[in-house]
């Protein structure tokens, strides 16, 4: 009965949940890509870079990070759950004029965010891997397939730079053959 209640008052309430909703997506979304930076190739090549303090100032400086987001993060959660609680009052309220114990009207708001936790959850976290993924592709060193068959050097991006890395020679029928 109260689960029912619970699923209802989602859908009445999609324009008050989705500010929720979208919310936690985001904070879910931001917390792991920023995780997973450490996991990124970038983060490997200074760690291979042999120079201790670089190395350690990073790691150092990723846990600072990482505990911001996360306060930062978590207050924006709680700012959005106290609003929605805010703005359903009355509905409580007429719950418990309605007979329903104060027990009853937490386990239904306990559902309700339960429900929006874990979709957010869900696609937050599948939002995160793929940003994750953009940002792992964006900071490799290798170069890209399309960049290995232009002839121009791209600035700023150092591995198409270097002459000495690819180099493309012309073959009779007119196109370029490329050797490592």
């Amino acid at each position: 009965m109260l689960l029912k209640l619970a699923v209802r008052n989602m859908r009445r309430s999609l324009r008050d949940y989705a500010i929720y909703f979208v919310t936690l997506l985001i904070a879910v979304t931001v917390f792991y890509a920023f995780n997973s930076v450490g996991d990124q190739q970038v983060m490997h090549d200074i760690a291979a870079s042999n120079n201790a303090n670089v190395i350690e100032f990073t790691g150092y400086m990723m846990n600072i990070f990482s505990v911001i987001v996360a306060l930062v993060l978590g207050f924006l959660v709680i700012y959005a759950n106290q609003l929605l609680i805010t703005r359903r009052k009355r509905e409580f309220g007429i719950y418990l004029v309605l007979g329903m114990r104060p027990g009853q009207v937490s386990r239904i708001l306990l559902y309700e965010t339960v429900f929006i936790g874990l979709g957010s959850l869900v696609l937050g976290l599948g939002l995160g891997i793929l940003i994750s993924q953009l940002l792992s592709f964006a900071t490799s060193s290798e170069p890209r397939p399309s960049d290995r068959r232009s002839s121009s050097a791209i600035p700023g991006y150092a591995s198409c730079s270097s002459p000495s890395r690819w180099f493309s020679s012309a073959s009779p029928t007119g196109s370029s053959t490329l050797t490592a």
